[in-house]
């Protein structure tokens, strides 16, 4: 974003960027380039084993969206039944599933169930000091 970082979208003259804001198709080329170099191009030089590889890449919204929907219409990939390319959350997750012939299947896309789950079952900080004595003797006895 450079310049515009923290700007909202409509806040700004879009025929006025400055020449350091990158341009949408300029963001998709870049998007695919670095899918091509970095996973296609890669892909076929893995060793060949029983498991999967996990791959975790780690990038913000837009970028994973612009991304999955080029792939998609490239061809690249498919997009499993019921999974739909819209917008892409930050701290979201994407999964695809690639093969060595550097197709595809997009599983997941902008997935969030993670964030509806309850986070923090118990704080430490909030557990009374006797539960932890309690609990300290009981491993001091063990010894």
């Amino acid at each position: 974003m450079g310049e515009l970082q923290g700007v909202k979208i409509g806040q700004y003259d879009k025929s006025k960027l400055p020449k350091s804001v990158e341009t949408g198709p300029q963001f998709t080329r870049r998007a695919i380039s670095w899918w091509m170099e970095t996973i296609e191009r890669k892909l076929p030089t893995l060793p060949i084993q029983s498991r999967a590889y996990n791959i975790l890449i780690v990038s913000h919204g837009a970028f994973i969206s612009t991304l999955t929907r080029e792939l998609v219409l490239s061809k690249r990939l498919d997009a499993a039944p019921n999974v739909a390319i819209g917008p892409c959350f930050n701290t979201s997750i994407t999964t695809i599933a690639m093969r060595r012939d550097g197709r595809g299947v997009l599983e997941r896309f902008a997935d969030i169930s993670h964030l509806l789950m309850p986070a923090v079952a118990t704080n430490a900080d909030e557990i009374p000091q006797e539960s932890v004595k309690d609990t300290n003797n009981k491993i001091e006895n063990r010894e």
